[in-house]
């Protein structure tokens, strides 16, 4: 996800003799970082397309680390957790990962919470939600993996859409949306998408439970994305 720009270095390298073990020392090292990127998907996709996602964000890292002359640095960190993100959608926008079922899934757990608001006139919680629609837990959180996957997946249209030449601005423009963001909200998004915090370690930096974690994430990104809209149609 793009809410940061790579920023590339350039320095001597190692030497050539040297540079595939270092390759996989910085790999063996940043394996944890991998799996946070990944842990969103476990419920998303099957066993297969996982395997691949996991290959696909080794790969980066490795590419990524040349750009930086393999110089494994902070700079080299924040920047690979942008480009894995970035290409992690990318390989689920071109195939159909999903099954139908968990699709339905996910819209009746929408539908729910819709109806369940306008009856209660308060947010529902996550058994009122399980007990409207007749489900288990396990089943919710399932759907709220999901839920973000396609987050994930609009937002970086949204940032694709936009010319290389015009990236710098609308940067600067998420920034500015942030910054009016609800404080928890502005939190949960900087922890995902800056610190590539997954939603179980944000969940216990923040104290609350992964549930309210993947809500807040959710309603935090609509806000993000309404008010970018918004701020576009003021400059047509």
């Amino acid at each position: 996800m793009m809410l940061l720009q790579p920023k590339y270095q350039h320095t001597q390298t190692e030497e050539e003799s040297s540079i595939q073990e270092l390759e996989k020392l910085v790999l063996q090292k940043n394996l944890k970082l991998i799996n946070r990127l990944l842990y969103q998907y476990r419920y998303a996709v099957d066993e297969g397309t996982f395997e691949d996602l996991r290959q696909t964000a080794m790969m980066t890292l490795v590419i990524e680390l040349r750009k930086f002359d393999h110089v494994a640095n902070d700079d080299f960190r924040r920047a690979v957790a942008v480009r894995i993100r970035g290409e992690l959608v990318d390989e689920l926008r071109r195939r159909d990962y999903m099954e139908r079922d968990k699709r339905q899934l996910v819209n009746r757990i929408k539908f729910a919470q819709q109806k369940l608001v306008q009856q209660l006139n308060r947010e529902p919680t996550t058994v009122e939600v399980c007990h409207f629609l007749g489900i288990e837990d396990s089943d919710f959180q399932k759907a709220m993996s999901l839920v973000d996957v396609f987050d994930d997946i609009e937002l970086e249209n949204v940032v694709t859409a936009v010319p290389e030449t015009d990236r710098q601005l609308l940067f600067e423009e998420v920034r500015e949306v942030l910054e009016t963001l609800p404080e928890m909200e502005k939190r949960i998004l900087y922890l995902v998408y800056v610190k590539s915090l997954n939603t179980k370690e944000v969940a216990l930096v923040l104290d609350v439970n992964e549930t309210k974690v993947h809500r807040l994430k959710h309603r935090g990104l609509d806000i993000l994305k309404s008010r970018m809209r918004e701020s576009d149609a003021c400059k047509s």
